[in-house]
């Protein structure tokens, strides 16, 4: 008889420090407690944990996400993993940007889900993919991690704690079925989520840039679509970018112009970034206002888009009543210290296009 909690997928190249809770799931590091009792209970699991080795032969230790009670689908894992890895991703591009280095997990490859789990009967493996179904001996099991990421230790995630904290609550809310702008937020972590890929199915090509830029404006129209019946286009989500509140000038004034009309920093980038999309998608010629931000000689849509995409996350998710608490002065320090981070962050990266 295996373990109350019992293993759903295996993320073997992701390097987590800590476990990450949501009821009845969690994302754990491979020290956490309710793991190595899996492992004891559960010999498939014990396998698939025990058996991963990079391409250089090097033992590999995984992550995975466990649960409790009733099978969930895989929807409600998918979304679960989303959450955690988009709060991951903004936060390793963010410290990315600040530091000028990149020491944290930026793409969504380190959180894939292993395609190949434990079947009911305590003795085999199933392999279930749009390409293939298999069922086979656990024991002739070896696994290897991503070719892309060799090395996962290199490379820890660091989750945005404030937004993976709203995140959170939202998914324990399992608003899916509930309201569109619900619905909405879960297909677009879906996006964002393809779009944060490491760029190599086409290596260093540019156009891999451009199907990634694509699957963003993707991500940021359908967390701005109003719902049945409407459409969204660029200036909907300028729109939306432009209800944040920045404390820091530079941030807040409308010091730029798209399409005739002033716009701030971060709306000026998301414009540029829906032309870039636009002419990628469409076979138009390609300028380097459709490579680099600001039309400058430096820097990358997809350095700044995550950050772009935390404020869109922000303010959809305050409209469906998922905010920050703002009681207690200890509280309110807090979200005032997260908003100054943030804005660092944007003042640093618009800084070095001017360097």
């Amino acid at each position: 008889m295996c373990y109350d909690w019992k293993l759903a997928f295996v993320l073997p190249n992701l390097n987590l420090r800590d476990s990450i809770e949501s009821d009845s799931f969690a994302l754990v590091s491979p020290n956490d407690e309710r793991l190595l009792r899996i492992k004891q209970e559960c010999k498939p699991s014990n396998i698939l944990l025990t058996k991963f080795l990079n391409q250089f032969g090097r033992s590999v230790t995984p992550c995975a996400i466990i649960f409790k009670g009733s099978q969930p689908t895989i929807d409600r894992i998918t979304n679960f993993r989303n959450v955690v890895a988009i709060s991951a991703i903004i936060k390793g591009w963010g410290w990315s940007i600040f530091r000028g280095q990149c020491l944290e997990a930026i793409f969504s490859d380190y959180f894939d889900l292993y395609p190949i789990t434990p079947a009911n009967d305590g003795q085999h493996l199933i392999i279930h993919t749009p390409a293939q179904l298999g069922y086979d001996e656990a024991d002739n099991f070896s696994g290897q991690i991503s070719p892309l990421i060799v090395y996962p230790v290199n490379n820890a995630a660091v989750l945005d704690e404030e937004l993976l904290n709203l995140l959170l609550r939202f998914f324990k809310k399992n608003p899916k079925q509930k309201s569109w702008k619900a619905r909405a937020i879960f297909r677009s972590l879906e996006m964002a989520y393809q779009a944060s890929a490491i760029i190599y199915d086409n290596p260093f090509s540019e156009s891999d840039v451009g199907s990634r830029i694509g699957l963003w404006v993707s991500a940021f129209e359908t967390i701005t679509h109003p719902g049945r019946g409407s459409q969204v286009g660029v200036n909907d989500v300028i729109g939306l970018l432009g209800a944040y509140n920045f404390s820091d000038r530079k941030l807040k004034q409308e010091l730029y112009k798209y399409r005739g009309n002033k716009v701030n920093f971060v709306q000026k980038i998301y414009g540029q970034l829906y032309d870039s999309r636009n002419a990628f998608f469409h076979g138009n010629p390609i300028r380097n206002v459709h490579r680099r931000p600001l039309n400058r000689n430096k820097g990358s849509f997809l350095t700044i888009v995550p950050m772009l995409y935390r404020i869109a996350l922000m303010i959809q998710l305050g409209k469906i009543g998922i905010i920050r608490p703002q009681r207690g002065l200890s509280r309110r320090f807090l979200n005032i210290a997260d908003d100054m981070d943030f804005e660092k962050v944007l003042l640093k990266y618009l800084e070095y296009l001017y360097s």
